[in-house]
């Protein structure tokens, strides 16, 4: 089926509102510096005010507002087929905020031919319909320095519960406190050691905080977390889009 095909055959039904779809490589996460479709959406139900989110085009509203496309679900995961990459990474924004009918219809059609990742900060219901479509969750749990907080617990930790080995939590840490928070929630809620997701830590871009420090502390309480080191802030510009 072509991509002219598929607008023909497009109904007017529920859409999904992306900022920016593209190929570069997974900077982070379990499937790092692999090739990879990008698919960004709209709008995000956190803002993370302690520190500055590196996609504001896809969370504040006066900016991706003017740029996201409100496109069909079909004609998009056309638009990703023919792009021909074997990793599709599903970010934001955050993911669960989009129409969940027009979500699933999109994962149905890509992960017939892709592997699916998904980013999300995990607040809000997954759909059951649409978690066994998703080869990897990287579950991004914020901590104090975000400035956030989890208001419906219940809806997170169904979630993390549904996590396994081919699954990740990461932390993004900015301080001392992030990272003994971190350290007590693994500790009392993440179970590595059998069929539980891996845990990926890395610093907040642009913060006092380095990532040698990160290191020192990981090392010295042997933790058996993976870095997480955003490789396209290396690689481009840390403020380019569409990498």
């Amino acid at each position: 089926m072509t991509y002219t095909d598929v607008i023909s055959e497009a109904v007017s039904g529920p859409k999904l509102r992306v900022v920016e779809t593209y190929v570069s490589y997974q900077g982070e996460g379990p499937n790092t510096s692999r090739p990879t479709v990008f698919v960004r959406f709209a709008g995000c139900n956190f803002k993370c005010p302690g520190w500055p989110c590196d996609t504001q085009h896809a969370i504040d509203p006066k900016l991706f507002t003017k740029t996201q496309r409100v496109v069909d679900p079909l004609v998009l995961a056309q638009e990703v087929v023919e792009l021909g990459v074997d990793n599709v990474c599903l970010t934001g924004g955050e993911v669960f905020l989009q129409n969940t009918e027009a979500l699933k219809a999109f994962v149905s059609e890509v992960n017939s031919f892709a592997n699916v990742e998904c980013f999300t900060n995990g607040a809000l219901w997954w759909d059951h319909n649409i978690v066994h479509l998703i080869g990897n969750f990287i579950l991004d749990w914020k901590l104090p320095g975000s400035g956030e907080v989890y208001k419906d617990e219940a809806a997170f930790f169904s979630n993390l519960e549904k996590l396994n080995q081919e699954d990740a939590v990461k932390f993004t840490i900015k301080d001392r406190k992030d990272y003994v928070e971190a350290k007590r929630r693994y500790e009392e809620y993440v179970d590595v050691t059998r069929s539980g997701p891996r845990v990926y830590a890395g610093v907040v871009w642009g913060q006092e905080l380095t990532t040698e420090q990160l290191c020192a502390w990981m090392i010295e309480d042997r933790l058996p977390w993976n870095l997480n080191v955003q490789v396209h802030k290396y690689v481009w510009h840390p403020d380019k889009q569409g990498v």
